[in-house]
């Protein structure tokens, strides 16, 4: 029996008004494509595409990917045969490398990032030492990491009971290999890490994107023209990465030491960090060709806008004043910084700095404000000598562009494991003094710089949807309600708290879990039925997986 749930507004009676999904029986009603036509279905974009959960691309996450989803649902409306994806082998995911593979990778980054990986010798060992390589990723962010090696997180119990989410131990599962000619084509051309100008280019297949290496038709080929060779009738496009990984990593470059750039009127892409905001003019011309390149062939498709990335559990897990000190730390703390506060009071009295009063630091028993590095506030070169946790001797810690964080500063999950991993390494309890680097927290001018993105985006995905006659998606709403208020279906409200049974994110805090992609889908689908005259029945996200609790 085919059946389709409608979002209805019920008043009934004197019962409560709510918004809710009632299955409604459709059974004598054919399901039809409209004006649409879903015969060859392919999905364009990057992780939120390919499915990517829990920190990871792994079998059952791509096998409930929402273009996944859309395709069964489709099936019912005329798409015809399989919807091929480039499965990974593999539950726990993650890229299985050698050390040729990783010493490649490595010698791609910039070279201040290098000479700081001297210390490491890369031999067949290291890339066997899962503690060794996020060691390597936590020092210097290489976040291509992530992608490239480490498997996907699980709940695991923490010593004081509560449920933390850590990765896999070990390096990844799945090989390298390309499996294009064994499986593909593929329709779904999600390519984690990929951003909008990535889609289009002409690329050579190798370890530095592993993911296209695995499903690419050949060297040289583009995730655009990989999926013109399959003559598609339909497709859907999600491009979100290039305003993601500049908020993902609290708008540091893929070198720490350095600050990624929101590139405004900057079009030369080769000149870009891969943290970079993608300037929108270059990103509306990509999205442009895509969607112009995909029509011309008379495909109808529907394009989905860029989530609010500030609104989703990576930012909101870590608060900014979660620092505790008892009243002895804070006095002593408060006695070495003094010498801090007057050279700060000083320069502003000479004019050389304006925001003495923002950088003070003045701590107090009970919670405080971690102190964070602020890649906007001047360099004053000024460094004290703060005692150490134990009690035992002092340290000099350098406070350049150091100040207190604020309830505007957003601080990452990344940060959070940061912080398990200073207090594991100090015996099971935080060092009373750290600093988290600008990498951990997007501070108010990035969130700025990320919210202008987002919206200068999401206006040309307007725009062009409505030029090229497509079905636009409002995933960004979608995922705001769910953040904000929950969204109800059929009885359960499913919410963008972190480690929750409704929970509609994964345990990487940035991607959705299966449910999640379910309810994404639905979205989607109500969008081309909307547009194309369709009825393609939704999904019941109910009957899709959240968060893996043990």
């Amino acid at each position: 029996m085919k059946r389709l749930w409608f979002t209805l507004a019920l008043l009934i009676g004197s019962l409560t008004a709510c918004r809710d999904s009632f299955d409604i029986d459709l059974s004598e009603r054919p399901i039809t494509s409209g004006k649409a036509d879903f015969t060859t279905y392919v999905a364009l974009g990057a992780s939120l595409t390919a499915g990517y959960q829990d920190g990871a691309l792994y079998r059952s996450g791509q096998q409930n990917s929402y273009p996944a989803i859309i395709a069964e649902q489709m099936t019912a409306a005329g798409r015809k045969g399989p919807f091929k994806q480039p499965i990974v082998d593999s539950e726990e995911g993650g890229i299985e490398v050698s050390l040729e593979q990783v010493s490649k990778k490595i010698s791609l980054l910039p070279s201040s990032a290098i000479e700081s990986l001297e210390r490491f010798e890369f031999t067949k060992e290291f890339v066997q030492q899962p503690e060794e390589i996020e060691e390597l990723e936590s020092d210097y962010d290489l976040h291509i990491f992530d992608n490239l090696v480490l498997p996907k997180y699980v709940l695991t119990q923490g010593e004081d009971g509560r449920l933390l989410p850590q990765r896999l131990p070990g390096p990844g599962r799945v090989p390298i290999e390309n499996i294009y000619e064994a499986l593909g084509p593929f329709n779904n051309m999600g390519v984690p890490s990929f951003k909008s100008f990535q889609l289009t280019e002409e690329m050579s297949i190798d370890i530095t994107r592993p993911y296209f290496f695995r499903m690419a038709s050949a060297s040289g080929a583009s995730v655009l023209g990989d999926a013109l060779k399959q003559n598609p009738s339909f497709f859907s496009l999600c491009s979100a990465n290039d305003v993601f990984l500049y908020a993902m990593n609290g708008g540091a470059a893929i070198d720490p030491s350095e600050r990624a750039v929101y590139r405004k009127g900057e079009a030369d892409v080769a000149g870009y960090d891969m943290n970079d905001i993608t300037d929108p003019g270059v990103y509306e011309k990509s999205i442009n060709e895509i969607l112009k390149t995909l029509t011309d062939t008379d495909a109808e498709g529907v394009v989905l806008n860029v989530p609010d990335v500030t609104r989703i559990p990576y930012f909101h897990v870590l608060k900014w004043n979660g620092l505790e000190l008892t009243a002895a730390q804070a006095k002593a703390f408060n006695q070495a910084l003094q010498p801090f506060n007057d050279k700060l009071d000083s320069l502003q009295a000479a004019g050389e700095i304006d925001d003495a009063q923002l950088r003070h630091v003045k701590f107090r028993a009970g919670h405080n404000p971690y102190l964070i590095k602020d890649a906007d506030l001047k360099d004053i070169d000024f460094e004290v000598e703060i005692p150490t946790g134990s009690g035992q001797g002092s340290e000099f810690v350098e406070l350049s562009q150091v100040r207190p964080a604020q309830a505007s500063d957003l601080l990452t999950l990344k940060a959070a494991e940061e912080l398990r991993t200073l207090a594991s390494e100090s015996g099971g309890h935080l060092p009373a003094f750290f600093i988290l680097s600008n990498r951990f927290v997007l501070t108010k001018s990035e969130r700025k710089n990320v919210e202008d993105a987002t919206k200068r985006y999401n206006d040309a995905i307007r725009s062009l949807a409505d030029q090229y006659g497509l079905a636009l998606a409002d995933i960004h709403t979608l995922l705001n309600k769910a953040c904000k208020d929950g969204i109800r279906v059929n009885g359960n409200t499913y919410t963008g708290e972190f480690i929750s049974d409704n929970s509609v994110f994964s345990l990487d805090g940035i991607h959705c879990n299966s449910r999640g992609y379910a309810i994404m889908a639905n979205e989607v689908i109500k969008a081309i039925n909307a547009t194309y005259g369709s009825n393609i029945p939704l999904v019941d996200p109910n009957d899709y997986p959240g968060i893996a609790f043990p």
